[in-house]
Order: structure tokens, then C-alpha cells, then sequence
């Protein structure tokens, strides 16, 4: 049973297992002769890397990843952006025509000046959004 100063040292200070499983040297456990199967089987026990740092790149990897992923989710936003507007200036083009087509001259002023507005916006956002248009 584990003191409450081991236990503190275990928790702040955590040994992967195979640490704790070779205290002592390969030379020790066989009475000072060391085999060279033995010395092999030790070496490659200490040269495993430690669980710390397999966490920190399975971390680091899903934090790479979320970014990527971010990158894609904002790009194809700036695309739907610029498609929204050009959306938009197609309704008030048409609302334009039906407009002047009934003879209310200004409603299809109105249309005409909500048509070069979405048409500025869908090319300034493209402009700056580096999306050819």
C-alpha cells in the first residue's frame, strides 16, 4: 500500500509502465553478467518514447486538423457570401423588369438601385475575398 508521499510523487511526477518495470539494469537482474539479449531487451524498453509525448502530438494533430477544417468551413463561407449577393441583385433585376413592365416607374427605380447595390457588394466581396467572379 502506497504512503500518501508516494502516492503525491506518483501523481506529480507519473512513470510511463515500462519505466517502472526496469528499476533495475539489465547487469543487476542477472547477477552483474549482462546477456546481450538482455542488455537489448532493456535498451529498447528506455528508448520507447514516453506516453506524455505521444498525447502531446495526438493533441497537437487534432488541434492541426480543427484548423484545417476551420480553413475549408471559411472559405467555402466566403464563396456562399459572394453567391448570396449575386443572388440577391438576380431577385431585384427581375423585380426591376417586372416593374417597369407594369408601368411603376418607381418601383423599378427603387429595383434598378438595390441591383447596382448587391452587384457592388457581390464584387467587393469577391475582390476581397480573392474569388474570381
Amino acid at each position: 500500500m502506497r504512503t500518501g508521499h508516494e502516492t503525491a510523487s506518483a501523481v506529480l511526477h507519473p512513470q510511463p509502465n515500462y519505466m517502472a518495470r526496469t528499476k533495475q539494469t539489465a547487469a543487476q537482474s542477472t547477477g552483474g553478467v549482462a546477456s546481450a539479449a538482455s542488455w537489448a531487451g532493456s535498451r529498447r524498453r528506455i528508448t520507447e518514447k514516453p506516453v506524455v509525448y505521444r498525447v502531446n502530438w495526438l493533441r497537437a494533430k487534432a488541434w492541426f486538423d480543427r484548423w484545417e477544417e476551420e480553413v475549408k468551413l471559411v472559405e467555402n463561407e466566403m464563396r456562399w457570401t459572394v453567391l448570396w449577393f449575386e443572388h440577391h441583385g438576380k431577385l431585384w433585376k427581375e423585380r426591376a423588369m417586372k416593374s417597369k413592365q407594369d408601368g411603376k416607374n418607381g418601383h423599378a427605380c427603387y429595383a434598378w438601385k438595390q441591383v447596382k447595390m448587391w452587384k457592388r457588394m457581390a464584387d467587393n466581396a469577391g475582390e476581397t475575398f480573392g474569388i474570381p467572379l
